[in-house]
């Protein structure tokens, strides 16, 4: 069992994760728990803290319909895009928790829903803010965009990588160029 502050790992050995902190190569835990590695094949193992609620540890999480979910786009399909889910409201997913979700054409905005393009609304990279509509399979979910505070939060602009700023509901500026983008 580890509290906060407690040393973990050096850096040099070990990925930082979820319930951890690096401080000058060093890492430490963030919260109460116990120390836990995901060995992965490529790269440093992932040092993480699993927190403890009440003395028990917390149980992984599982989706249920209605969850605010947090994400990246993967991939763009004809009809829908498939989002990598790294976060609900509440916590950041441990890397083997990920789920998949799959936002449908009809899913994301809740007028001229026939016209919808998905490669106007998204792009690889893009980060997401969804609700869970429908629960797939044992790791795939559908989510959905149609309410106000809910899709693209973050986006990057397609030729020079900057972090753009929204302006309004469905376009973001870059601050370097300009340039618009819309989502």
């Amino acid at each position: 069992k580890v509290i906060p502050g407690n040393f973990l790992g050096d850096s040099a050995n070990y990925e930082a994760g979820a319930g951890c902190f690096e401080d000058e190569g060093k890492l430490y835990a963030a919260v109460c728990g116990n120390k836990n590695i995901l060995k992965r094949e490529k790269g440093l193992p992932v040092l993480e803290v699993l927190p403890q609620v009440g003395g028990i540890l917390r149980a992984p999480y599982v989706p249920r319909i209605g969850d605010i979910v947090f994400g990246k786009v993967v991939q763009l399909l004809q009809s829908s895009v498939k989002v990598k889910i790294i976060a609900t409201e509440n916590e950041v997913l441990r890397e083997n928790q990920v789920f998949e979700g799959f936002i449908r054409k009809e899913n994301v905005r809740d007028y001229e829903v026939d016209s919808v393009e998905i490669a106007k609304c998204f792009l690889p990279g893009d980060s997401v803010k969804a609700k869970v509509i429908s629960v797939g399979n044992t790791r795939s979910l559908f989510l959905s965009t149609l309410e106000p505070d809910l899709g693209v939060v973050f986006a990057r602009n397609k030729f020079t990588g900057e972090l753009m700023l929204p302006i309004n509901w469905h376009q973001f500026q870059c601050p370097k160029t300009k340039l618009k983008e819309s989502r």
